[in-house]
């Protein structure tokens, strides 16, 4: 018969595997500065994105309104900038953005987009899209800006070609 031999070293059995409190304050300490660091290209990241989106959506609401118009459909857009900007879409003339269930076919408004304000470079605030290729009555120039002083433009001129451009975001083509 055969005998197992087991020698155990005493000394290993008492030391703890664990980290000190040193090295788990020293851990603690560099995650904090990475956040740190990381926290301002995050809001910065997300001011973008809510500034993308609100141009972006423009942008399709106008391309939405000139197929709508090319059916024979009326259209009218009413538009209100600033920090409480507003714009509706709307089957008759003088639909008020800024008035809840004021406009028929589409409203939306500055509290959807929280730190973006909206230009209205044109001075129109009422636009009508015309059944004949969805032309408007003026081109329209409208600039998004977020609160790290980022800006997009929507462009649409009055045949109906819509452009979107920016000189702060590196994937639009300039202004």
């Amino acid at each position: 018969m055969m005998r197992l031999i087991i020698f155990i070293n005493i000394n290993t059995i008492n030391k703890s595997k664990g980290f000190t409190f040193i090295q788990l304050m020293v851990a603690i300490g560099i995650a904090g500065v990475l956040l740190a660091a990381a926290v301002p290209s995050f809001n910065l990241m997300m001011n973008n994105a809510r500034l993308e989106k609100a141009s972006e959506n423009f942008s399709s609401y106008l391309m939405w309104a000139k197929s709508k118009a090319d059916n024979g459909n009326a259209v009218y857009l009413s538009i209100t900038g600033g920090t409480n900007w507003c714009y509706g879409f709307n089957s008759t003339a003088g639909c008020n953005c800024a008035t809840s269930g004021s406009c028929e076919y589409l409203q939306i408004k500055s509290s959807e987009y929280s730190g973006i304000t909206m230009t209205n470079n044109s001075g129109v605030t009422q636009l009508q899209f015309t059944s004949y290729s969805g032309t408007i009555s003026s081109s329209l120039n409208v600039t998004f800006t977020n609160s790290d002083n980022i800006s997009i433009t929507v462009n649409r001129n009055q045949i109906g070609t819509v452009t979107v451009c920016s000189d702060d975001i590196a994937h639009y083509s300039g202004c």
